[in-house]
């Protein structure tokens, strides 16, 4: 073994889930830094949340339990700006995108009358844009495991479900012969900021070494990805919420708000999905090349305005 080898302790939040997401990102660090050892620490979940994963490992970090912690790109997100003004966390590397993309899930064989069910949806974003997109059939905001969910389809208790594709078929959910699958593109169905994406977090107050390390590692279009889905979502936050969070006519939480980047070959597409009502939503795509992407946002944000200018 290498005298100057050093450890890095990796906090994992304890579901299949969350490993499967975590273990391709493990088998890359552990491949690119052999001066590197991995201690893998079990954070155990507390409560059955959508917040419990980001908490947990947070904590830890601030505990100096971990150096590390893996965690889906969503959640992150979702925690930091339930903290608006405490962020003490950052991403410092990202594993490479799974297709963000959003599908949906039915039984093959259905009768009319099981055409008027529910579908369900595992995640509030996309619960507020599915009932946007479906007239005709309501969509559930219900939290369970993707096993569960899939087996009451099956069961034909849901009509259908929205999920996430990418999550879909790294548990291989995806080629269920009794299941028939629906897929959106990112345009149509704009998924949560985040989304398909493993980050690697760490505290304000991490070693130097341990921050250049991951983002060598990193995948640098994931990252810069998440990075400008971030940047959207804080300019909105800071020249439009801002201004409306009096107007008793208007009530946005940050978080129904989705935005998709997307890089490939130095070009960028950025798309959104703005609820502003449950009957009135905006939809904005702007395309270009990465070093334009500063213009682009702003592009994006001044288009907001012209479809909110009776609220401003």
């Amino acid at each position: 073994m290498n005298e100057n080898n050093e450890k890095l302790r990796i906090g994992l939040y304890g579901s299949r889930y969350s490993r499967c997401q975590t273990k391709a990102f493990i088998q890359h660090i552990q491949k690119k830094s052999a001066n590197i050892t991995l201690e893998i620490i079990d954070i155990k979940p507390r409560i059955r949340t959508t917040e419990d994963e980001y908490d947990q490992l947070t904590q830890a970090l601030q505990d100096g339990v971990i150096d590390v912690a893996l965690m889906d790109g969503m959640k992150f997100i979702r925690g930091q700006y339930r903290q608006i003004g405490r962020q003490q966390y950052r991403v410092e590397g990202a594993a490479k995108r799974r297709d963000s993309s959003n599908v949906l899930v039915c039984a093959k064989k259905r009768d009319k009358a099981e055409t008027e069910q529910t579908i369900i949806a595992n995640d509030h974003v996309s619960f507020k844009q599915m009932n946007m997109i479906n007239e005709g059939i309501s969509c559930v905001y219900e939290m369970m495991s993707m096993g569960s969910t899939l087996k009451k389809i099956r069961e034909k208790q849901y009509y259908g479900a929205v999920l996430p594709s990418g999550d879909l078929k790294l548990l291989k959910y995806h080629r269920d012969r009794h299941l028939q699958y629906t897929y959106y593109d990112c345009e149509s169905f704009v998924p949560a900021c985040g989304q398909g994406l493993v980050v690697a977090v760490m505290a304000e107050s991490s070693s130097d070494e341990h921050r250049m390390m991951l983002r060598k590692l990193s995948h640098r279009d994931s990252l810069r990805e998440l990075q400008i889905e971030q940047k959207v979502l804080d300019v909105i936050h800071r020249e439009i919420l801002s201004a409306l969070e009096n107007d008793c006519r208007y009530r946005m939480n940050l978080l129904d708000i989705c935005v998709n980047a997307h890089i490939e070959h130095d070009k960028l597409t950025i798309h959104l999905f703005m609820p502003v009502h449950d009957e009135e939503s905006i939809r904005i795509t702007v395309c270009g090349l990465v070093e334009e992407k500063n213009r682009m946002i702003y592009q994006m944000i001044e288009k907001i305005k012209k479809k909110l200018v009776r609220y401003l």
